[in-house]
């Protein structure tokens, strides 16, 4: 896959924000064959975070390195890359009994449906509307409930243009939501949710249909999404098609945190 002509471009570009917009939200530390961020207080959807610069034959002993480093800190983290850049580095990963995932990268391709009518997509949430969103979000998920310093981060996020969030709310309650993670001209689609007795009457449509929409009226370049599970049906009917995999590695030393 990686020798693909097409998909050579906007991975590379995608690599590129990876590494940029890791370094806007967490500060790096070069370690071996990686750019290490480690987030000193969390963030409701990124995690501290190891991205490879290049692909290299002697991974082995990086990956030991960014164990210890981890067990000296007695801090989390996981690697993440697209896995068509760095082939070495998955078969490495496999040696080493990391435990890998993989999700289809997609790109935005088609024009942005226009918005539809009961979407919320505020140029800043209130503190209130920021809790309701990430408790309505991690319910869907199955997650705890957010921490003080999560719903602190993701207004600062907001308010400083790395961050957009919209909604589709009833009577008082979220029925669905969905975020963007924004550097530059670049941004990622992400924490799309439905609640479970709301699924299937596009919200999550609305919702995603007007982010698009509002990125691409803002100027914005390349917008793209990691899809999980049986979701790569929904994404292209809104638009979007598959340019590569994404790569998420853990160890039991270094889980995500």
């Amino acid at each position: 896959m990686a020798g693909a002509p097409e998909r050579r471009e906007p991975l590379g570009l995608l690599q590129d924000w990876l590494l940029r917009h890791a370094a806007a939200l967490a500060e790096p530390v070069t370690l071996g064959g990686f750019r290490l961020h480690l987030h000193a207080a969390p963030h409701p959807f990124y995690r501290n975070t190891a991205i490879p610069l290049t692909d290299r034959s002697d991974w082995p002993p990086a990956l030991e390195h960014l164990r210890r480093y981890g067990r000296e800190l007695g801090l989390g983290a996981r690697i993440e890359c697209f896995a068509e850049g760095f082939p070495r580095l998955e078969r490495a990963l496999e040696r080493a009994a990391f435990r890998i995932e993989l999700a289809p990268a997609m790109l935005a391709t088609a024009r942005p449906r226009p918005p539809e009518a009961g979407v919320r997509l505020p140029q800043q949430p209130t503190p209130a509307e920021a809790r309701a969103f990430l408790e309505a979000m991690l319910a869907a998920f199955g997650g705890p409930p957010p921490r003080r310093a999560e719903i602190h981060r993701l207004l600062a996020c907001h308010a400083a243009g790395r961050l957009r969030l919209a909604w589709r709310c009833r009577e008082g309650r979220i029925l669905a939501g969905a975020a963007l993670g924004i550097c530059g001209d670049i941004a990622e689609l992400m924490g799309v949710f439905t609640a479970a007795d709301c699924r299937g009457r596009g919200h999550a449509r609305a919702v995603c249909s007007a982010l698009c929409a509002a990125f691409a009226g803002t100027g914005g370049r390349l917008l793209w999404l990691a899809a999980n599970g049986s979701a790569s049906g929904f994404y292209a009917r809104l638009g979007f098609r598959r340019v590569g995999t994404r790569l998420e590695a853990f160890a039991s030393r270094l889980a995500d945190a």
